[in-house]
């Protein structure tokens, strides 16, 4: 049979192309707003790949020079059980500007099927701001590519639906899904016992679990079918120990319970597997052997936690299992899971301190190891007599940690919020003792996107500066200057999490 082709965003028919193995048609959902279409300019290229249930590439094909409203023909699809079709257009250069992933899908012989596709851009959604915080991987330094979303208040924690249609945040004590063809909230929000410390979204998009570490201590597992139907109780809250980072699979939520609270490596947490299903204080829990950071799943449902002090990441496959360390790395801080891979953070402190981006095969074997470049930030000077004059500082990092990484769906790319200290010694001689410059400390925090090919920075945001320095010096007053290739976050505030559109879990 031959496929039959529609305009983009619109629906493309996607059939097999022998016998009577059934059909597909998929509808292409593309947001027309400003900042928010990813065919606001032609695409150089429109890729539709067909991924089997193994992982396996079973079709694909290319279109060039793809605009808004063009016809579509991709060719005959093979279809057959949990495949997966996935689009991603791409800019002059290669760099992917959207991106769409239809769910799973079952077709049986002679049945006619609809997926939908929500091709979006590939934004990066930051926790911590006034508002959710939008960052668009498809821009450049220097373009506008941070924006805020209306999410009802202070967002504690964001979490992408696995279409891409949405993003869960939790606001205040609510939670409520943000839309990604519209960036404003729709429909109902649920109370919580809190502000969350973590979320996490099921990879059927069918829960939501949020953990409390500030009392009432527990997670709140939220029911996102009956929260968009308006359901009076979407939400059920079990009790646990303070609840630190949280993931998810179809049916289990894992929650690291007493999380590392400080830079001293004091305490035993420990992870508890909850049924989302039937949720009970009672599920087990198994101590970690020392303080525990963040936390991912594997496509097959086991938890990989991050034990900063031990320098691990270990491995827990059900509730009753003893955790084994799966890789070392120095300065581990955060995990995630994509592409068949374990992704891990680290760091090097002192002269020249940096992070370090490590990965390996899920099943095991070598790990690759990525140096990151030393960061870079400028202290101004603004004590200076004469108005024209001025001077700025260049400082590099003595100490710098990552604590949440997202790999995109472009496999090319990884996002990361990380914190750094610079610290400057007093230098120069105005006379009497008197330095030229004091002791200066700064503390940043910023969003990366990182290009794996190269390590560097293909974007960087910075969300907070503060600066401090010894009084008496003969220049006695700074501020926060930007760094060449840096941006800054439209509003000032510490992040607390990040979430990239089908990025990893």
């Amino acid at each position: 049979m031959a496929g039959r082709s529609r305009a983009l965003a619109g629906a493309v028919l996607v059939v097999a192309a022998c016998g009577d193995p059934g059909a597909v048609s998929l509808r292409i959902d593309a947001p027309a707003a400003p900042g928010l279409d990813p065919l606001a300019e032609p695409l150089a290229s429109l890729t539709l790949t067909a991924v089997d249930a193994a992982g396996a590439t079973v079709y694909d094909a290319t279109l060039r020079d793809v605009a808004r409203g063009a016809p579509l023909a991709f060719g005959d699809v093979p279809v057959g059980e949990a495949l997966t079709l996935e689009l991603a257009g791409a800019a002059a250069s290669g760099r992917v500007v959207a991106y769409g992933r239809a769910a799973p899908l079952d077709v049986a012989p002679g049945a006619e099927v609809e997926a939908v596709l929500h091709l979006r851009r590939p934004f990066t959604y930051l926790g911590g701001a006034p508002e959710l915080l939008a960052v668009d991987g498809s821009r450049q330094p220097g373009d506008a590519y941070a924006t805020f979303a209306p999410a009802g208040g202070a967002v504690s924690a964001a979490a992408a639906l696995p279409d891409g249609a949405g993003v869960v945040v939790v606001a205040g004590d609510a939670v409520r899904v943000v839309s990604t063809a519209t960036h404003e909230a729709e429909g109902a929000a649920a109370a919580l016992a809190g502000p969350a410390d973590d979320l996490a979204v099921s990879p059927d998009g069918r829960w939501a679990v949020a953990s409390h570490r500030a009392d009432p201590a527990g997670v709140s597992i939220v029911d996102l079918d009956a929260l968009r139907a308006g359901a009076a109780a979407p939400v059920a809250f079990v009790a646990t120990g303070a609840g630190g980072a949280v993931a998810v699979t179809d049916d289990t939520a894992w929650v690291v319970e007493d999380p590392l609270a400080s830079l001293f490596c004091e305490g035993t947490s420990r992870l508890r597997a909850i049924a989302l299903a039937a949720p009970s204080a009672d599920a087990p829990a198994i101590a970690l052997g020392g303080p525990a950071g963040d936390l991912a799943v594997t496509p097959d449902g086991a938890a990989l936690v991050v034990l900063p002090c031990a320098g691990q990441v270990v491995r827990v496959d059900g509730p009753d299992a003893t955790p084994r360390p799966v890789v070392e790395v120095a300065g581990v801080s955060a995990v995630t899971v994509a592409r068949d891979r374990v992704w891990v953070t680290g760091h090097v402190d002192g002269v020249d301190a940096h992070l370090t981006l490590a990965s390996m095969p899920l099943e095991g074997g070598p790990v690759e190891l990525l140096a990151l470049p030393t960061t870079e930030e400028r202290a101004e000077a603004i004590s200076l007599s004469d108005p024209t004059q001025g001077g700025l500082l260049r400082m590099t990092a003595d100490l710098s940690s990552a604590f949440d990484i997202a790999v995109l769906p472009d496999g090319a790319h990884v996002a990361i919020l990380m914190a750094a200290v610079y610290v400057t010694e007093p230098s120069g001689d105005a006379g009497g003792g008197q330095p030229i410059i004091p002791a200066i400390t700064m503390v940043t925090y910023e969003f990366q996107l990182v290009q794996l090919d190269t390590g560097l920075a293909a974007q960087r945001l910075r969300t907070s500066c503060t600066i401090e320095w010894e009084p008496g010096a003969l220049l006695d007053a700074f501020a926060c200057a930007r760094a060449p290739g840096q941006d800054e976050a439209p509003a000032a505030f510490v992040p607390t999490s990040l979430t990239a559109l089908y990025g990893s879990r």
